[in-house]
């Protein structure tokens, strides 16, 4: 029996608080402990068969509370972090769409710089 004494079902959600300070909704998914992030339910909820290995999935609009799947998107870990890194992760969706295609051009073009000093002619 669990610290709390009664067993949460299967659905449960909770909200906390991360160390950061954000929001964040959990959803329990499976009998013992686990629980996953909603934002990644609700976005396998409409992707079955989508491989998250390497991306994680962002609100749109930074809000942690809207998990309607037109504000989720899935991003390269790499590419959230150069917008996170350049300022580039706001509270409008339509500027984070576009900082998502920006982000994605700066890293190609890091990757392409790497490749270019690791093979140079």
């Amino acid at each position: 029996m669990p610290r709390g004494g009664v067993k949460k079902p299967i659905g449960y959600e909770t909200i906390w608080k991360d160390r950061n300070g954000r929001t964040r909704v959990k959803v329990k998914v499976e009998d013992g402990k686990r629980f996953v992030d909603k934002r990644i339910v609700v976005w396998m909820q409409h992707h079955p068969n989508d491989n998250l290995k390497g991306y994680c999935i962002i609100h749109l609009d930074n809000n942690p509370l809207n998990f309607d799947i037109d504000n989720l998107a899935k991003v390269k870990k790499e590419v959230f972090l150069l917008m996170l890194n350049n300022h580039m992760y706001f509270n409008d969706s339509e500027l984070n769409k576009t900082s998502i295609l920006t982000a994605e051009i700066m890293y190609e073009q890091k990757k392409q710089k790497r490749l270019a000093k690791a093979n140079p002619k």
